[in-house]
C-alpha cells in the first residue's frame, strides 16, 4: 500500500516535499516554530524517508 501511494508522486513532487521538510526542520531548529520532541523526531524520520525514495526513484529513472 505505502509503494502504491508514493507512485501518486512525480520525482519533482518529492523534491519540493523534501525541501518542505527541511525549511520546517531550520524554522524548528532557529527556534522559531515550537513543536514536541516527538514531532521533530517524525519529521527527520519523513525526511529520511523521502531522501531515501528520491535516490531509488532517481537510480530507476536514470
Amino acid at each position: 500500500m505505502n509503494e502504491d501511494l508514493l507512485m501518486l508522486f512525480s520525482i519533482e513532487e518529492i523534491r519540493s516535499i523534501i525541501t518542505g521538510l527541511k525549511i520546517s526542520l531550520e524554522s524548528i531548529y532557529r527556534g522559531d516554530t515550537e513543536i514536541s520532541e516527538e514531532e521533530i523526531i517524525r519529521i527527520e524520520d519523513m525526511l529520511k524517508k523521502m531522501q531515501y525514495v528520491e535516490r531509488e526513484y532517481s537510480d530507476k529513472t536514470d
